[in-house]
């Protein structure tokens, strides 16, 4: 039990810290990148303004000032301009680049012209430019294309810096909670073993007296006969031995981690589970059907699974309708050898409005008032989920057309 609280511990810090570092990382990202964005298309758009070249420094002195654009912005950036006109694409500045030539500048040109585009990016041989297409007064269109490959880069550079950092990150928090977390679930396992001590105790201290009450109303009817309140005390007696059987039950098993699941013939258990439930269908005037096919085989233990078994039914029988039905059915699940599916149900005409999220809570009854002349404390619906999670089963439940249905899929 410990250890299986430590991994939830690790597991649900580590997931909150890899979140954490996803949405820090990815903000950083995404910020840097629309910073680098605006700040090219703002280079972009001033070389574009001016006809495609960066004017000399002196001439603009106050223009500079207001973008990111320097004295030596003339001789730093590699940028590339041309013009449409009726005869084509014709260079305005090649000056600042090296890497194209004038004839595949004139092409790239007439590939960005022939989208319709005013904006966007392009790579050729390796290298990406950012662009943009102005048009003139004169219906001429200029088109500029700046070199951005060494900027990206730097972007990337710090993307990788940023993943690297944040799985450093992430592996030293996932070492540190795997040292400190049984430290930290200690008061947390500390409470559960009280508690399980607590019932397991109580439960024993609990039998001696009920044992002395049965024992003194059974001397009171042989004195002076049975009545309807010996038969009560008797009742209520059965049922407090077994609210207290079933939560001593439920205590011991929440502390053994030692359960070995082997081959069990699921068939089998639920034959000779079931079916010993129908005369009491039929004395109460329900009727039964057995679905259940044979040679299905899965990896349980035997004693858990007959009482997930037994509680299905036995709460099938308790709750259906008068002159209901109840259905058993029992199918291979999948192709391998092991695979099982149980489906109980029955009829309910009451539950439409039911909340069936709540019925595997711990002592819940849909019966608020606790007024119902069916027996029992709430208790049985936990006690099959918490079984079927020991078995590595699930247990669902699900309700259509008048007919709630308990599914157990192992």
């Amino acid at each position: 039990m410990e250890k299986k609280i430590q991994r939830k511990f690790i597991l649900m810090s580590s997931g909150a810290m890899f979140l954490m570092l996803i949405l820090v990382i990815g903000l950083v990202i995404a910020v840097l990148g629309h910073n680098i964005r605006t700040r090219i298309y703002e280079r972009v758009d001033y070389i574009a303004d001016n006809n495609g070249i960066i004017p000399d420094y002196r001439d603009v002195k106050d223009h500079y000032e207001k973008i990111d654009i320097t004295p030596e912005s003339q001789y730093e950036y590699r940028y590339f301009s041309l013009v449409e006109t009726d005869n084509g694409s014709e260079v305005i500045d090649m000056s600042h680049i090296v890497s194209i030539s004038e004839e595949r500048a004139i092409a790239l040109a007439n590939h960005v012209l022939e989208f319709n585009k005013t904006k966007g990016r392009v790579k050729e041989n390796g290298i990406i430019y950012f662009y943009k297409v102005v048009t003139c007064s004169d219906g001429s269109k200029v088109v500029v294309f700046l070199d951005c490959t060494r900027t990206l880069e730097g972007i990337h550079g710090v993307l990788k810096f940023s993943i690297l950092v944040g799985i450093l990150c992430f592996l030293f928090f996932f070492v540190i909670a795997s040292l400190l977390s049984k430290r930290a679930v200690k008061s947390i396992v500390d409470n559960i073993k009280a508690q399980n001590e607590f019932i397991t105790n109580a439960g024993h201290e609990l039998k001696t007296p009920l044992a002395i009450i049965s024992a003194n109303t059974e001397v009171v009817e042989m004195i002076s006969g049975k009545n309807e309140w010996t038969e009560s005390t008797v009742n209520q007696v059965k049922r407090m031995s077994g609210l207290i059987s079933d939560l001593i039950f439920l205590s011991r098993m929440n502390e053994r981690t030692d359960f070995v699941l082997e081959k069990i013939d699921f068939s089998k258990i639920v034959k000779n589970t079931a079916l010993p439930f129908q005369s009491m269908i039929e004395q109460q005037e329900k009727i039964g059907h057995f679905d259940i096919e044979d040679d299905v085989f899965v990896k349980s233990d035997e004693k858990l699974l007959t009482n997930l078994v037994s509680i299905l039914v036995d709460n099938a029988v308790k709750y259906c309708d008068e002159q209901g039905t109840i259905d058993i059915s029992l199918h291979k699940r999948g192709r391998g050898e092991f695979g099982g599916k149980l489906i109980v149900s029955n009829s309910y005409e009451k539950g439409k409005d039911t909340d069936y999220t709540r019925f595997f809570e711990r002592f819940y009854r849909e019966d608020e008032s606790h007024n119902s002349k069916k027996q029992g404390y709430g208790i049985g619906l936990s006690m099959a989920e918490s079984i079927a999670k020991k078995i590595k089963g699930k247990l669902s439940v699900s309700y259509a057309n008048g007919t709630i249905s308990f599914t157990l899929q192992i």
